[in-house]
């Protein structure tokens, strides 16, 4: 819903305000490790073990600043994780989501886009599809 909102915030906001800029769209008061999400998930869903995969030598810090969202196109987050957490999980449980969908995960969505360009550039010929 938050992404939905900064989407439309950047299509009504002034040209000058967005043309050729990037905008990090979060709260900096929830500006997660990946520990940390799947510590809100493991609550959301107690009996789930988390495996911790060895340590990465790559120490960088990715706190991300999203104030030029807040500043350019007045976004504000209004969803937290625990709040996504458990809309994803009510929607897989209703049935609203499929988990075999493509586009319930992102990298089976990508896998599967770049699937379908693969297929469309061999049946296009001279730009058209045969």
């Amino acid at each position: 819903r938050d992404i939905c909102r900064a989407v439309l915030l950047a299509m009504d906001a002034p040209a000058t305000a967005i043309n050729g800029e990037a905008f990090n769209i979060g709260s900096s008061q929830q500006n997660y490790r990946v520990m940390q999400i799947a510590q809100v998930i493991q609550r959301a869903l107690p009996a789930t073990r988390l495996e911790l995969a060895p340590d990465d030598p790559d120490k960088r810090s990715y706190r991300v600043n999203f104030d030029k969202a807040a500043a350019r196109l007045g976004f504000q987050a209004e969803v937290t994780a625990e709040d996504g957490v458990r809309e994803v999980l009510e929607g897989l449980q209703s049935g609203e989501l499929d988990p075999d969908d493509p586009r319930t995960s992102t990298a089976k969505y990508y896998r599967y886009l770049l699937d379908a360009e693969r297929v469309l550039a061999e049946v296009r010929c001279d730009g058209r599809i045969l």
